[in-house]
């Protein structure tokens, strides 16, 4: 069973904003997503130290095309998981 829950969390538990249908005890997997915007202290991804990482390298290309490239001899592969 999936099922989504807003909760609020108190330092010590998370406290649901509704009822959560599940017996006392019940052992759960949590995902923790955030609402709202992320708290970060960089402004843009122009920001961050990766971005231009690959801009003096020929062999790679315009960016799109290159993640197209890329992303066609993954797809290819006999090994890839699906």
């Amino acid at each position: 069973m999936t099922t989504s829950v807003t909760a609020t969390f108190d330092g010590k538990v998370l406290i649901p904003s509704g009822k959560v249908d599940l017996p006392r005890g019940t052992v759960l997997r949590l995902r923790v997503e955030l609402e709202g915007p992320a708290q970060s202290d960089t402004k843009s991804l122009a920001d961050l130290p990766a971005c231009g990482l690959w801009a003096d390298r020929a062999d790679i290309g315009q960016t799109p095309d290159a993640a197209r490239q890329l992303r066609r001899r993954v797809e290819k592969r006999e090994d890839h998981a699906k």
